[in-house]
């Protein structure tokens, strides 16, 4: 099976600390996603996360981001906007690298764009931006935002 950027961390895992049932739950939920069938993944994504004894493993950190990660793409693509933002917010809170919180800030940036949240959205893409210096997508997104938020009369929120 051929595993996504967002489950390289996986590959490094020892499987032999799942039990059976998680590992069962973890194939599948990674297959459907790899299918793009995302109502299922998010539910088996859930399912994994609860299969997660609470510890403070790192091994246990990987898949728990791992799994919330790849939920929160399962949502934004349902267009679950609000359930996207919990698991983003849930991420930024528990990733301590560069590359997971940009994932975060750059779901987060959509769902709040898409929900209409420009103030908002603005924040996250200016977070984005931060987070991935380098990446002309995030600065993209951000002028955009601050585009659309001063067409709405309120841009002099953006000069704080």
């Amino acid at each position: 099976m051929t595993f996504d950027n967002l489950s390289v961390p996986l590959r490094r895992l020892r499987w032999h600390t799942m039990d059976s049932r998680h590992k069962q739950i973890h194939d599948k939920a990674n297959d459907r996603y790899l299918r793009q069938q995302y109502r299922e993944a998010a539910e088996l994504f859930s399912q994994a996360l609860g299969c997660i004894r609470p510890s403070a493993s790192n091994q246990h950190r990987e898949l728990q981001l791992s799994y919330l990660n790849k939920r929160s793409m399962c949502y934004l693509k349902l267009e679950q906007y609000e359930e996207t933002l919990t698991d983003c917010n849930q991420l930024l809170s528990l990733s301590q690298n560069r590359s997971g919180t940009a994932k975060a800030l750059t779901r987060k940036t959509q769902a709040l764009s898409k929900l209409g949240r420009i103030k908002e959205g603005y924040e996250a893409a200016k977070a984005w931006t931060v987070a991935e210096p380098k990446n002309p997508q995030a600065s993209k997104e951000m002028n955009r935002l601050k585009k659309a938020w001063q067409h709405t009369g309120v841009s002099h929120f953006l000069k704080r």
